[in-house]
């Protein structure tokens, strides 16, 4: 019983050490809030000023109490910061083929919305040919939008791949 005892105790004073964190920020936030209405700047310095010991004693007591848990075994130890996320992966020269992956979209785009247009334009109104000369055109106009498609969504495709993950264009 005395092991789940000083687990509810910890858990209890943990849970309102976070409280005290959670509404000093609310109260922040609702600081921020005034700001952008315009009120005086210099309240709203002084009053984190006044609270910034406040909560980094409580950010501290969250911490000691975080730590005692650990040791009872009631929480796993905490991961290091620089374990828990991979940062990103450093490309030599990244704004340059990040520009010319995004030059390659843009193109893209603009074949895709030409063909696109050209597509519709043949739904709506036929190529206005007989056969079998209009069937062809038909057949032309229908490959190069879907070769256009396909083309736009490879350039999204790598562009994306390099901006969330640095993957060089030709991993593929």
């Amino acid at each position: 019983m005395g092991k789940m005892a000083d687990f509810e105790a910890l858990n209890e004073s943990r849970s309102e050490t976070l409280r005290q964190i959670r509404g000093m920020i609310s109260q922040e936030a609702s600081l921020w809030a005034l700001f952008f209405k315009g009120h005086d700047t210099s309240e709203m310095i002084a009053h984190l000023k006044k609270n910034h010991t406040r909560f980094r004693d409580l950010w501290d007591q969250h911490e000691r109490i975080r730590q005692q848990m650990v040791d009872a075994g009631f929480m796993p130890p905490p991961v290091p910061i620089g374990d828990a996320v991979p940062g990103p992966v450093e490309v030599p020269d990244r704004h340059a083929i990040e520009d010319t992956l995004k030059a390659e979209l843009d193109t893209a785009r603009a074949e895709y919305y030409v063909a696109s247009q050209e597509f519709r334009l043949l739904v709506v109104h036929g190529t206005g040919l007989p056969a079998p000369d209009g069937n062809l055109s038909a057949k032309q106009v229908a490959a190069d939008h879907a070769a256009a498609l396909r083309k736009y969504t490879k350039a999204t495709r790598r562009f994306n791949a390099f901006l969330t993950d640095g993957k060089l264009p030709d991993e593929e």
